[in-house]
């Protein structure tokens, strides 16, 4: 008798504690409230963003289109005509990458299919296959290779003639891009004297380029893939020219007709993100540099929110609540994922 009352002095100071222990718990987490915290940290963000535009803009002698996305804080992103179609250039290769995803999930091709690039296949402009001796075999997985990390124009007109444009303005519509078309092979310069143009907009990119992240893109594997291309990018003159060494930049480029661009994600100390720009000018070199100082601009603005973290214990609730937050969110559209991508 003497154990059970005992037993049950126990179960009960026990209870009370755990009881006043989650009262402490939830009152601290709704002190700390994540959700005005990261809208707080989102306006002071964007409000340092803005205006820092507009300094950097005074001297920019043209256009510029911008979006970003935080893959951190669900309450930053800015967009300046990101809906707006442009001549594509190189980005188009992006979607074009994820196309020929689409064609080896599919069973239409093997990233191990053998190719052979001849003379007659050389196109002007980026890329290094042209400067081979030819002809010479390559796989699938080396032209995706070529085509995203050198940019490679031969390689990417070789992937169009495999699948077909109307192949690829498929798979375009069916991830869900609204501006993005292929009309036309890379370097075609014939069908641009008609007009004929490949478009894409910042939207459509950020769209890939989120999907990427969280492996959306028909698996978490071939993300991971298209990932680890993106990350070999050998062209570094726009987002990544200024930022830190150790700073980790999946991205892309485009140059083409007084028109030229970059987009990525950017993978940094404070957290990760997704910057894609455009600018029209009538100086390459000029802007590169704008691209390179909003982005530099931009991983300034991060790193300063960043250190101005109310404590590190509030920090770790709200990334909890990151987490949480994400997690539902996941399991909400698990039926959902093949209407996303």
């Amino acid at each position: 008798m003497r154990n059970k009352a005992v037993l049950k002095k126990i179960i009960l100071f026990t209870s009370i504690a755990l009881v006043f222990l989650l009262i402490y718990r939830l009152s601290f987490i709704f002190y700390i409230n994540p959700r005005n915290h990261l809208r707080k940290e989102a306006d002071i963000f964007l409000n340092r963003v803005n205006n820092e535009l507009s300094q950097i803009c005074k001297n920019f002698d043209g256009r510029f289109y911008f979006v970003l996305k935080d893959l951190y804080n669900p309450y930053i992103y800015l967009s300046k005509d990101g809906q707006k179609p442009l001549i594509a250039a190189s980005l188009i290769k992006v979607p074009i990458m994820v196309a020929v995803f689409y064609a080896i999930d599919r069973g239409r091709l093997n990233f191990n299919d053998k190719f052979i690039i001849e003379r007659k296949d050389i196109t002007n402009g980026s890329g290094k296959l042209k400067n081979l001796k030819l002809p010479q075999q390559f796989s699938l997985a080396q032209l995706i290779e070529f085509m995203i990390a050198e940019s490679d124009n031969t390689a990417t007109n070789k992937i169009i003639d495999i699948l077909g444009c109307d192949y690829i303005n498929g798979i375009f519509k069916e991830i869900g891009l609204r501006e993005t078309v292929l009309n036309r092979k890379i370097m075609d310069l014939s069908a641009r004297r008609k007009g004929i143009e490949n478009y894409i907009s910042l939207n459509d990119l950020i769209l890939i380029y989120e999907g990427i992240y969280y492996g959306k893109i028909l698996n978490p594997q071939y993300s991971q893939l298209m990932l680890y291309y993106l990350k070999r990018q050998k062209i570094s003159d726009r987002i990544p020219k200024f930022l830190p060494n150790n700073v980790t930049v999946a991205h892309k480029t485009g140059l083409e007709k007084n028109v030229l661009g970059d987009g990525g994600i950017i993978f940094s100390e404070r957290g990760d993100y997704i910057l894609c720009l455009a600018v029209e000018c009538g100086s390459y070199s000029e802007g590169k540099d704008f691209i390179a100082k909003i982005s530099l601009m931009v991983y300034n603005a991060f790193k300063n929110i960043r250190q101005n973290i109310e404590n590190k214990r509030s920090k770790k609730i709200i990334d909890n609540w990151i987490k949480l937050d994400k997690f539902i969110k996941d399991n909400l559209k698990e039926r959902r994922n093949n209407e996303y991508f």
